[in-house]
């Protein structure tokens, strides 16, 4: 989770969701985003995230804190479940976004729009037949699954 302090946006991350933050780019006449961080997974091993929690059935992991000194008034940040990640490659992150920005103003059209889009993007690929990030990490780890990972989907998009 993101958030502004004195010492820049700060970030404290756990497990396998995550945050994406995207700045808005003039070209000319029009405007591009571009990535400029994502917080990266915290797994212990495929499919398993650390996590808090009393129990001796929980891997315990630690929080990691994360800074940025350069977000930028009009940056975008978005915060995702696992359900997305797994189930929409990062390449495919920015279509949904870069539609939902105004080309005269540079400023997103609909924060809910954009993370609507970007569920729904997660959603279909959950339950098609086809390569998700899930299912070649699970090749990988020679727990090989066809589909993508039936999970929680959800994005929250933010302006900063």
């Amino acid at each position: 989770m993101p958030c502004y302090t004195k010492k820049g946006l700060v970030g404290m991350h756990l497990g396998d969701s995550g945050y994406a933050l995207y700045h808005v780019i003039p070209m000319g006449k029009s405007f591009a985003i571009q990535q400029y961080f994502k917080s990266e997974p915290m797994n212990v091993s495929f499919d398993t995230s650390k996590r808090f929690g009393p129990d001796g059935n929980t891997t315990v992991g630690r929080l990691k804190e994360i800074n940025h000194t350069e977000a930028l008034d009009g940056d975008i940040i978005m915060l995702y479940t696992d359900g997305f990640s797994d189930n929409v490659f990062e390449e495919d992150w920015d279509s949904c976004i870069a539609d939902g920005i105004n080309q005269f103003t540079g400023k997103p059209i609909s924060l809910s729009e954009i993370a609507d889009c970007q569920a729904r993007k997660a959603y279909i690929n959950m339950e098609k037949p086809m390569s998700t990030p899930f299912s070649k990490e699970s090749i990988a780890a020679k727990k090989p699954k066809q589909f993508g990972n039936i999970d929680d989907i959800s994005v929250t998009i933010a302006l900063f």
